[in-house]
């Protein structure tokens, strides 16, 4: 026979190491931001040098002046990430205990649902349009190619890609975990996962699916990855609409819900946009 049951602290979640929360930046917006920004790039410019002191130009051509050719601000909606809680609670001291489930669930998971976004830009978006994600738009480079090599092309592409900037490698955790298995990566003095040859920051998101441009499926073996411009994000504050004096609890059946949100953006610098795919058998 079952002995009486006494409340016991819950057992302890933490988000995982290397998020994308952890590894990307804090956007510095102003008020307003929940409406939507939009973000103009800052490196899609190439560089180029000339002798001043010819007196003609090098083979008698005038070089052209290099500048980028997205000129336009790139905008970026706001969404929602939540949990939810509906259940059938006794005493009315539980309601409390629920409230701070939801809370506990929305602060280790939010990474996880940011991440998520950012890659399909289907699920949270605050108007009728699709998020800018990284599925959508993305260069293809090359064909299917190796882990490591697929690693190595992606540096190589940011190095290619405007100024040469370093940018941020978005792939599936397996797919880190091999990576670091060859000891192609190491922790950097932020506590982020980079490449040894630039220093481009990974990220192992545990809300990355793999899929492809359009959210074309890999097969078993393959995944793709994603090489962009540096990404940045912003979270609103944590809103709980639950109220045990309010309809939240259906008196009939002694149901209870509770919702956490947030209201969260996240970006990437659009100058740099490639996608590869990798294989586990090349």
């Amino acid at each position: 026979m079952r002995g009486l049951q006494v409340p016991a602290t819950a057992i302890s979640h933490e988000a995982p190491s290397h998020t994308l929360l952890d590894s990307a930046y804090e956007l510095d917006a102003p008020a307003g931001w929940e409406q939507g920004v939009q973000l103009r790039d800052e490196f899609c410019n190439d560089i180029s040098s000339w002798n001043p002191n010819c007196a003609v130009w090098p083979g008698g051509v005038k070089p052209a002046f290099l500048e980028s050719g997205n000129t336009a601000p790139s905008g970026w909606d706001v969404f929602e990430i939540y949990t939810d809680i509906n259940c059938t609670v006794g005493p009315i001291s539980e309601l409390d205990e629920w409230a701070a489930i939801a809370g506990r669930q929305l602060e280790v998971g939010r990474s996880k649902a940011v991440e998520y976004e950012l890659w399909t830009g289907t699920e949270g978006s605050l108007d009728t349009g699709l998020t800018p994600n990284l599925q959508t738009g993305a260069t293809v480079v090359g064909s299917a190619m190796s882990f490591s090599l697929g690693l190595a092309m992606a540096g190589h592409t940011l190095a290619s890609c405007g100024l040469g900037t370093r940018g941020f490698i978005h792939a599936p955790t397996y797919v880190v975990g091999m990576w670091l298995a060859g000891n192609q990566l190491r922790e950097d003095a932020d506590g982020r996962l980079v490449t040894k040859v630039r220093g481009d920051v990974v990220v192992p998101g545990a809300g990355y699916p793999g899929t492809g441009v359009a959210g074309a499926a890999p097969a078993a073996n393959q995944s793709w990855i994603f090489a962009t411009g540096p990404v940045a994000y912003k979270l609103g504050e944590v809103v709980y609409t639950s109220d045990r004096q309010t309809d939240n609890v259906n008196r009939s059946t002694n149901d209870y819900r509770v919702r956490v949100s947030q209201s969260a953006l996240v970006a990437f610098d659009p100058c740099c946009h490639a996608a590869i795919l990798v294989d586990s058998t090349l």
